[in-house]
């Protein structure tokens, strides 16, 4: 994992962190549950995971969560998908999607 500055893990026991992860600076990762991070995972400037103990995080390999973007409990993210910066993400994210909005709908798909 490759760190670009400061960031918050509330208890760092429940992520768990593929390999090539890179984190930018300003994010928060609030896991009193489960936060899945495949591999070759880009986090933008000040992205918000936040996992509880009944809803965790699970997000696929190659996905990239542009700045500002909120990942709610319970959601997942497929791989290969996109999150705009500023979108908050409350659910489903199917493969190779990419999702802009608060909430995060799906605009249209990669590859």
């Amino acid at each position: 994992m490759r760190l670009e500055g400061a960031i918050t893990v509330k208890n760092g026991a429940n992520v768990r962190v593929g390999q090539g992860v890179f984190v930018s600076a300003g994010c928060q990762i609030l896991d009193d549950g489960i936060v899945d991070i495949g591999d070759n995972v880009i986090l933008g400037e000040g992205v918000r995971l936040v996992a509880t103990d009944t809803a965790g995080v699970s997000i696929g390999s190659g996905v990239w969560i542009g700045d500002g973007a909120e990942i709610n409990p319970g959601a997942h993210i497929g791989p290969g998908a996109m999150v705009c910066a500023g979108s908050v993400v409350d659910g489903e994210v199917p493969a190779n999607g990419v999702v802009e909005g608060r909430p995060a709908k799906v605009t249209w798909y990669l590859r």
